[in-house]
Formats: C-alpha cells, structure tokens, sequence
C-alpha cells in the first residue's frame, strides 16, 4: 500500500470504549513493543481507564478520511501536582502513536493539536510530555516548552567504594516492600511542602502507578528512623539486564537537600553491591542540588537525555506559569513522565 499524502485533512474525535477500544488496542499492538507478554495490552487498557485514583485517562484519536479507520492517537493520564502549595490538574501525555502508512500527512500534529486544546477544555491545568526524538518537533510546532533535559545517571558498583557504606545504621535502618502502606501518606502529607513542584506521592497513587505490572518487578527500598520506624525516605526501583543492573524510577523523602538522601541513595546502593549488581541508575530533571548530590555521591552523567516538556494553559496565572517554566524548581524522576 501506499502512504498517505503529503497533506491531508485528518478528523480528530475524543475516543469512546464502546467504539473505539480494539481499533486503540491494536494500535498499541502495532506501535510499542509488548514489554510483558500476551494480554498486557488489555490490563494496561483497564489500569489507565479504570484503576487511576485520579480519574480515567483521556484519549483523542484520528481517523482515515476515506475509511474512518482509526490510524492515530494520543492520550493523557490524570496526576495531581503541586506548584507553590496549590493543587493543579496535570495531564501527562501517553501512548502517542500513529500508524506508519500516515506518518507523512499530518495526523501527529492534528492529534497533538486536539489533545491539547481537549485537555484545557475539559479542566487539565497543564500538560506534561516527554516526547521522543521524532516528536519533539511536533511537540513544540504545537506550543509545548522544554523546562530541561532529563538527564540519565549511573553509578558503578563493581569497585571498592567507602560511599557505598550506607546507611549510618546508628541512625536509620532500612526494609525492601512491594506496597507502599500508610507510612507512605504519612511522609507525603508532611514532606510536600519542602519542594516548589512536586507530584502526588500519596499510597495510593504510588500503588497504581507502580502495582499494575507484577512482571517489571517494582519495589520500594524505605529508609526508617530507628529510634521510631517512622519512614524517612524511599526509592522506586525495577530491575534490568536480568537483575545485573537496577532502575530507579521515582525518590521522595524528607527535608530534600541532606544527610536524608545521602543515606537513602548509599543505603540502596550498598544494598544493591551485597547482592552482586554491577550498577545502579536513573532519570532526573530538577533543581541542580540533587545533582550536586549525586556527584558527591558518585554518580556519573550516562548518553541518554531527553527533554522533558510543559504545556500550560492559558487560563493560569502568568507567576504560575513562570514557576512551571523554572527547571529549578523541579523534583521529576523518570517514572512520572513515562508509564511504559
């Protein structure tokens, strides 16, 4: 067959399940690479439209001007986040594909046009994306700003390292969990406030975004106050390369800039060394005093980058805005701006 023209006149609708459900389904089929086997596709369909705490994620996709055949979409899930203590609707842009016979017509920048004009309309503060190299251009024709690169860091394991001898277990003990429990909200209610951005990190969200993959292995390692167990601190990992390496997707804990995330990030790594794992990374975008932190602590700048990317909308406040544009007063890791 032949690919679409050059230019060409897309209908972008917002999706209906009763509809639109397998056409979506084998699109996802079609254009990412399954990561957990046969069925994945339609638990990640209920986990995004059904399970998220805050509210269904929403999708506009294109449709074939002669055929009506849906070649195209793009979506966006619900997060709260806090900008200077208030509340704002983040939309975080998922699962944006189009079909490779439509790649030339104009369909990624008609659904990224839709999905943002749809997302204000229906109440989205603003708009968070962490578009590939191909997107990225669209992203930005659309109105989309880069607040930074999310910039990837390794940390090897393999060699004596005196830093790795964490954490000061006169001070703090440790424990690995699959759940996050109440602690949890505890720590987010009363450590929130210490950021300028921060996004949600109440149980509840933490258990939907990390619990619905059994097969990606998440777990949390939970930094404790031993003269009360109250929880200090955790990190989000997954493991890769069959468990010689780990991933750490997401880290909150008290009062950010100190003795707290020195010992949370040693603590796992040294946890990480006794069990024979060659090296330890993530994905960071953010105030530069987490990566002063993570040089201190031996962490190397790794190739991959990408931009992370806002869309505010124009009905907030310009000071609000200035605040969202500000790198600085960012705490992102990769597990809030990619589900997949």
């Amino acid at each position: 067959m032949t690919s679409a023209p050059l230019t060409m006149s897309y209908k972008v609708i917002p999706f209906q399940t009763e509809v639109h459900r397998q056409a979506l389904l084998n699109l996802w089929k079609d254009n990412f690479k399954p990561l957990h086997g046969d069925g994945y596709v339609d638990k990640r369909f209920v986990w995004l439209y059904h399970e998220n705490p805050f509210g269904s994620a929403r999708t506009w996709i294109a449709l074939e001007p002669r055929s009506d055949a849906v070649i195209g979409a793009g979506t966006i899930f619900p997060f709260h986040r806090y900008v200077g203590g208030r509340l704002v609707k983040t939309g975080v842009t998922v699962d944006f594909a189009v079909d490779k016979k439509q790649r030339v017509g104009g369909a990624a920048l008609a659904i990224q046009r839709a999905v943002t004009r749809g997302s204000f309309e229906i109440g989205f503060d603003f708009l968070l994306g962490k578009p590939n190299e191909k997107a990225q251009p669209i992203f930005e024709r659309v109105g989309y700003q880069s607040i930074g690169d999310a910039q990837s860091w390794t940390k090897l394991l393999g060699t004596e390292d005196e830093r790795t001898g964490a954490p000061d277990l006169s001070i703090y003990s440790d424990e690995m969990l699959t759940v996050a429990d109440e602690r949890f909200d505890e720590l987010w209610n009363a450590a929130r406030s210490g950021y300028v951005i921060i996004g949600d990190k109440s149980t509840a969200f933490l258990n939907w975004r990390y619990g619905y993959v059994k097969e990606q292995g998440y777990r949390f390692y939970c930094l404790l106050s031993r003269e009360n167990l109250r929880l200090l601190g955790y990190l989000v990992f997954y493991p890769l390369k069959k468990g010689r390496a780990f991933f750490i997707e997401d880290v909150f804990c008290e009062r950010g800039a100190g003795a707290i995330i020195d010992n949370l990030l040693l603590g796992f790594a040294s946890r990480m060394k006794m069990r024979g794992v060659e090296w330890i990374g993530l994905s960071y975008t953010g105030a530069p005093w987490f990566k002063e932190h993570l040089q201190r602590l031996g962490f190397r700048h790794g190739q991959h980058r990408y931009k992370l990317s806002v869309y505010a909308g124009p009905h907030l406040p310009s000071e609000l805005v200035q605040q969202i544009l500000d790198e600085n007063n960012w705490f992102i890791f990769g597990g809030e701006a990619d589900i997949f």
